[in-house]
């Protein structure tokens, strides 16, 4: 092959069947409610003010009636290590059938893809709405 010719594949794609929400990251704010969710990721992270945290990633399932929710919608939290604010993250552990009653060693990726229910709320943020976690619950309880 001579240097510098690029050879390229032509590839035929029907894109006819897709709806209009298919893999498609919506970031439209959801209505104030109940929502099931699955833990999509939890990255160990540093706070700007230098403190350790988890970043929890939430995608979002269905609502509080079972209907699925249209397209990808995502919901982040931050749980601080630190000792004063380990209450929420032992608030999200015990949603998840985690026992939190003495010193727990934990595998982040053991919490992925478990189901968890969440209270969403809108906030304004740079201007925009925006879903905020105001609370968790077991997902059977919602």
């Amino acid at each position: 092959m001579k240097e510098g010719i690029i050879i390229m594949a032509l590839i035929n794609l029907d894109f006819s069947n897709l709806s209009a929400s298919s893999g498609v990251e919506n970031h439209e704010p959801l209505e104030p409610g109940w929502y099931s969710a699955t833990i999509d990721s939890v990255v160990e992270k540093t706070s700007k003010s230098g403190n350790p945290m988890l970043q929890f990633v939430f995608l979002i399932e269905t609502d509080a009636n079972g209907d699925y929710v249209s397209g990808i919608r995502r919901v982040y939290t931050y749980c601080m290590l630190t000792p004063d604010m380990l209450w929420k993250l032992q608030n999200v552990l015990a949603c998840l059938d985690v026992q939190t009653d003495s010193i727990v060693e934990l595998d982040t990726d053991s919490l992925l893809g478990l189901a968890i229910g969440l209270k969403l709320v809108q906030s304004e943020y740079a201007g925009r709405m925006q879903n905020d976690i105001k609370e968790f619950k077991n997902v059977s309880d919602i």
